[in-house]
């Protein structure tokens, strides 16, 4: 995004300015893909014929996209968000946040950690919205074996997936609805998590 680009740049300017990199001015080009995954593998030979040393990406999808290609060629690729297929094998991929998964899993602990069942008289209800894209996919059927397997008392779904890039969530919004969910997982980026909650607040 614009703003993500305006605060690196930033970082960047500081980075030179007090010598964060003694002795190395860095540079940053940068390249949009516009989330489209058929872009990706066109950026990414547009940097590394610019001789870029480490690239920075923002979604899974991307990291998905550039595997091999950074495999191949040794160039390190950092990813905001990814998924166990970006990881393995180990090799050039690394990831900032929790893996989708994980991060899941890791909400439905505290949901039933702060769940007051005696009072409620039944399971917390946890449905997801996601984009059908690996970001919003590829955490459902772990999630959902983990669940089963510790034996956690949290009723999951549906699991909702819109279009890849939709903005518009009504249909799947219908749906969560009718689940009358206590919680809902949103399995997308900034902007479209933004409007599905709208939407949700507003349906």
């Amino acid at each position: 995004s614009n703003i993500a680009l305006a605060g690196a740049e930033d970082w960047l300017r500081y980075s030179n300015e007090t010598g964060q990199t003694p002795g190395v001015k860095l540079e940053m080009v940068h390249y949009d893909t516009k989330y489209e995954p058929a872009r990706t593998a066109l950026g990414y030979k547009k940097l590394k014929n610019e001789g870029v040393l480490c690239i920075l990406g923002g979604y899974s999808q991307d990291a998905e996209v550039v595997k091999p290609l950074c495999t191949r060629d040794r160039v390190p690729f950092i990813s905001a968000t990814g998924g166990e297929y970006t990881l393995r094998p180990p090799g050039w991929i690394f990831v900032e946040l929790p893996l989708w998964k994980d991060a899941f899993n890791a909400l439905v602990e505290w949901i039933q950690d702060s769940w007051d069942y005696r009072k409620m008289g039944r399971n917390p209800r946890l449905a997801t919205l996601g984009w059908d894209n690996t970001l919003g996919t590829t955490f459902i059927k772990p999630s959902q074996r983990y669940v089963k397997k510790h034996n956690l008392k949290v009723d999951l779904g549906p699991f909702e997936v819109a279009p890849f890039r939709a903005m518009d969530f009504s249909a799947n919004i219908r749906r969560i609805k009718d689940s009358d969910p206590d919680y809902v997982f949103l399995a997308m980026v900034s902007g479209p998590n933004a409007m599905a909650m709208k939407q949700l607040l507003n349906a």
